[in-house]
């Protein structure tokens, strides 16, 4: 009888440490497991970059940060002052830009490195400024008018865009990257004011032949075309 006891509690020792031998185990991988799993996430997000960057945007700066291994997401902020004439319509177009514009892009790079596509929103401050000088036949026996224009330019204030670019890493810890796309900022909104250089009233029909001009050589400026060259250091 005693022997039968012994064995029971000999027994119910061996599977008591079974137990908790088997519990502690479970307790300490559900320790371990999520901090396993998330270390590799922590060390991914901990990817970042800071870069300065030039282009058609203006110049600017923008900070990235690596989701995972083939996507990252990158915040830019830019603005520049432009001033460029050209000839469109048989009318001369001195123009002024004021660049101004905040972008968020998530990047997807398919190889791990190199070639990446990107797409994103802008949020476009841009404004354009045109002045022109036409010399028009006149109507009604009004005879030549010298006629001068400022138009106003400006956007939709979100803007989506499209690009891609190609990424070189250099020393370890520093970046270089070329990007081109294009931005979809509709049609532009133009309001234009009219001027006579010798202060002739300009007939109503001679002002809307002018401004409808202007409009149907501004109004096709829908897309923007992005140039991006980046400087990057990581961290």
């Amino acid at each position: 009888m005693t022997d039968f006891i012994y064995i029971l509690l000999t027994n119910y020792r061996n599977n008591a440490v079974t137990r908790t031998r088997k519990n502690l185990k479970t307790c300490l991988l559900s320790l371990v497991l999520p901090w396993v799993m998330i270390a590799p996430a922590n060390a991914e997000l901990l990817g970042s970059k800071i870069s300065l960057i030039g282009g058609t945007l203006g110049m600017g700066a923008e900070y990235s940060i690596d989701l995972l291994e083939t996507f990252s997401l990158k915040a830019s902020a830019q603005a520049a002052a432009l001033a460029y004439d050209f000839t469109a319509f048989n009318t001369d177009y001195k123009a002024t830009a004021d660049l101004k514009s905040i972008g968020v892009q998530a990047d997807f790079t398919p190889f791990g490195g190199g070639i990446y596509a990107t797409s994103g929103v802008f949020y476009n401050m841009n404004e354009f400024q045109l002045k022109t000088e036409t010399n028009h036949s006149g109507a009604g026996g009004s005879g030549p008018l010298i006629i001068n224009s400022i138009s106003d330019v400006t956007f939709a204030p979100i803007s989506p865009y499209l690009g891609a670019g190609f990424k070189l890493g250099l020393l370890g810890f520093l970046d270089f990257s070329v990007e081109a796309g294009v931005m979809s900022h509709g049609v532009p909104n133009v309001t234009t004011e009219l001027t006579e250089a010798n202060n002739i009233l300009i007939p109503s029909v001679v002002e809307d032949e002018v401004v409808d001009k202007i409009r149907a050589n501004v109004e096709t400026f829908t897309l923007y075309p992005v140039i991006k060259i980046a400087a990057s250091i990581n961290f």
